[in-house]
């Protein structure tokens, strides 16, 4: 009893959490009956197999109440009208059980895909998730001093239709990669599609520690910058999460969030002696990486 209580309320919490994030849901099961489900999971562009997570939102979480689904899963790519019939396994992430369905079609870039189900009750759903374009990522300006910025520009990303970029840069502080977020100081073009990032060592520094704490570029242990993305894409007719890739990894009450996404990585010199005038110091202090 404890520990359906304790599913209970993490379900609850996660519910909760959507709602403060607004992550809305415009698809209605078409049928009279009460009975809705959770479909949810990321589309990963780089990794095949992918899954799909399904939940009868009136079954338990625990392992004795999730029983087999009688439903049926499909996965189209719209362009070309591949379709493949999904099969099913039950599985458990973090003591959640739930159902996840295998999709062996590869996910390629600039496509709409259809997920649909249907029970034996007629209880059904269709979603379209629309997978991103490839990026080109450029290093605008490298070989930076501590207080003045690299750019780094990224092509294809169009905010406007609901995709999302994620981006984060990291400094090497002793052993460890310290990786800081940052939404400001981008300036995207919705003309062209391209998005500019822009940082300065220093101040990645003092995103993370502080203005107290922040440490110069002498106290950096590598003469690198590293900075990762995560472009995800958008559901047709929904407002786009927000937080992480978008995509709960447990079920969310009568919730369809299935995004695609991809990621890549860079680094960046720095090279503080390479400017006269630079008023930090110049050496920084290597660690083997």
């Amino acid at each position: 009893m404890s520990r359906y209580k304790h599913l209970l309320g993490a379900l609850s919490m996660l519910l909760f959490g959507c709602f403060l994030q607004g992550c809305e849901s415009s698809i209605d099961p078409i049928t009279e009956e009460n009975r809705t489900y959770s479909i949810y999971g990321p589309l990963n562009i780089f990794q095949t197999p992918n899954y799909i997570r399904v939940h009868d939102n009136k079954a338990p979480l625990s392992e004795e109440g999730t029983l087999p689904l009688d439903v049926e899963m499909t996965f189209t790519n719209l362009s070309t009208g591949e379709t493949e019939v999904l099969e099913d396994s039950i599985v458990e992430f973090d003591n959640v059980y739930t159902h996840n369905f295998q999709i062996n079609m590869p996910v390629q870039f600039d496509e709409r895909y259809r997920i649909s189900m249907q029970d034996e009750k007629g209880v059904s759903y269709d979603i379209t998730s629309v997978t991103t374009k490839e990026t080109n990522l450029t290093i605008l300006k490298d070989s930076v001093t501590c207080i003045s910025p690299f750019r780094i520009r990224l092509t294809n990303i169009d905010l406007e239709a609901g995709e999302r970029l994620d981006a984060e840069v990291a400094i090497k502080v002793g052993e460890q990669w310290l990786w800081t977020s940052r939404g400001i100081g981008r300036v995207h073009n919705g003309e062209t599609e391209d998005l500019i990032y822009s940082w300065d060592p220093y101040s990645i520094s003092l995103a993370l520690f502080g203005p107290y704490d922040a440490i110069y570029c002498d106290g950096f242990s590598s003469d690198k910058i590293r900075f990762r993305f995560t472009h995800i894409g958008y559901m047709e007719g929904k407002n786009p999460p927000n937080g992480g890739d978008g995509v709960p990894r447990r079920p969310v009450t009568d919730k369809q969030i299935v995004l695609s996404k991809y990621s890549g990585e860079t680094e960046i010199q720095i090279h503080p002696c390479e400017f006269d005038g630079d008023p930090l110091s110049c050496d920084i202090h290597h660690d083997p990486d």
